[in-house]
């Protein structure tokens, strides 16, 4: 196994020490840190103040090649040319006259939320009455049961000596006879009946 022994020439290790202990033995300054005379603030200055009108002009220039339609940005005339000639942009520029079109049209977006705005309105209101017939005839059931409530304290009130238990039972009804004959008095829609009678 050879080892690689790094040979220098006579007096290099001592050149390269040299160059080492000038380039560490002071730290170099922080561009904060470095103090100005009033020629280098005014050299600096300038040179920023030319480098800022050079980027101006560049993009003045460079707004000649600024696609709209795409949104995009080119450098060069040749850039631009084949973007121009490219299916990219012209499917853009489609895109974008069909969605003025759209919205020209009579038969639009817009007039279809408007249309479905007030298919939504009416079935509210329809809705609305719904509710209000059935409150209304449930008022009207509770004022006929109180009345009918009232005739029977009245009856339990004459009775009350002759029964021993409190409660008196006089025997059952069949289920659903009770509630036919109570709507037959009433105009109920036939969407509040029993869906299983038919």
């Amino acid at each position: 196994m050879k080892e690689n022994l790094v040979c220098l020439g006579l007096g290099k290790s001592e050149e390269y020490d040299h160059v080492t202990q000038l380039a560490t033995s002071e730290r170099r300054k922080l561009d904060s840190e470095v103090l100005e005379t009033a020629e280098q603030i005014a050299i600096r200055e300038s040179k920023s103040a030319q480098e800022q009108r050079v980027k101006a002009q560049v993009k003045n220039m460079q707004a000649a090649f600024y696609c709209s339609d795409c949104r995009k940005q080119y450098k060069s005339v040749t850039e631009m040319e084949n973007h121009l000639s490219s299916y990219d942009h012209h499917h853009t520029k489609r895109l974008k006259e069909l969605q003025q079109q759209q919205k020209r049209r009579p038969g639009s977006e817009e007039a279809q939320n408007v249309k479905h705005e007030k298919a939504q309105v009416k079935e509210r209101l329809l809705l609305q009455r719904r509710i209000a017939a059935q409150t209304q005839a449930a008022r009207a059931d509770t004022a006929k049961t109180e009345g009918s409530v009232v005739a029977v304290k009245s009856d339990s009130g004459k009775s009350a000596g002759t029964t021993k238990g409190g409660f008196e039972f006089s025997g059952g009804v069949k289920i659903g006879t009770k509630k036919k004959a109570a709507l037959a008095g009433r105009n109920v829609p036939s969407a509040f009946l029993n869906p299983f009678s038919q």
